[in-house]
């Protein structure tokens, strides 16, 4: 993902390039050649064009959501270098002992989800219950006081609205669940740590036999 530079506006007498953002994102809708049942992996994002790396059998919905079986898995893409700040987006409904997050990370968040070096650089997760967490550098560091809390406006009937924003230059984090922030703009220089961004994805924690939770509207952003 790279900025665009659409073409030149006038300042004065000095020109600037127009830049717009460019990013990935996925809907999971069953329209547009898509079918329910349907498996993520190999599938292009609706924008962006990235291709979906999975591990375990994750599939489209007939309600244009993506589920996975009892058995637990991660879905993640590929990002562009060179980014100064990430914005992660997308909608959680877990069920049972699941739980489902969403992450920045190294280049193996797909096979090695919670590898601190490699694995989730920044995670955020949400349980059924409406319990959420944050952690740095897979399960390292939490960042929430008793590692977790209830999130505001929580309907286990429905979905949660998540964003993590990245500010790679300033080392600085703002998670927001449904519109509140969890944390913000913390520094995360304080731990001494430098995250090494290349993925971005999700994973469903292992749940039992019928409790199949589901994740809509997925959406990456580099500015």
């Amino acid at each position: 993902m790279k900025s665009l530079c659409l073409g030149l506006t006038l300042v004065g007498a000095i020109a600037f390039p127009v830049c717009a953002e460019e990013g990935i994102s996925d809907d999971f809708d069953v329209n547009g050649g898509r079918s329910a049942s349907s498996k993520l992996n190999g599938q292009s994002t609706v924008t962006g064009g990235m291709s979906w790396q999975t591990v375990g059998n994750f599939f489209i919905t007939d309600k244009g959501t993506v589920s996975l079986p009892p058995g637990g898995g991660s879905a993640v893409v590929d990002l562009g270098s060179g980014g100064k700040e990430w914005e992660v987006v997308a909608d959680l409904k877990p069920r049972g002992k699941e739980w489902i997050g969403i992450a920045l990370g190294g280049d193996k968040l797909g096979t090695d989800w919670l590898n601190p070096e490699t694995g989730s650089q920044i995670m955020v997760f949400l349980r059924s219950n409406g319990n959420a967490g944050i952690y740095i550098q897979g399960t390292r560091t939490a960042l929430l006081r008793n590692k977790e809390r209830r999130i505001s406006n929580f309907d286990e009937s429905g979905f949660s609205h998540f964003k993590i924003i990245y500010n790679a230059e300033k080392n600085k984090l703002t998670v927001e669940a449904n519109g509140e922030p969890l944390v913000e703009s913390f520094d995360l220089g304080r731990f001494g740590v430098v995250l090494d961004i290349k993925k971005a994805g999700f994973h469903f924690h292992p749940a039992e036999a019928g409790e199949v939770g589901e994740l809509d509207n997925f959406k990456i952003t580099q500015r």
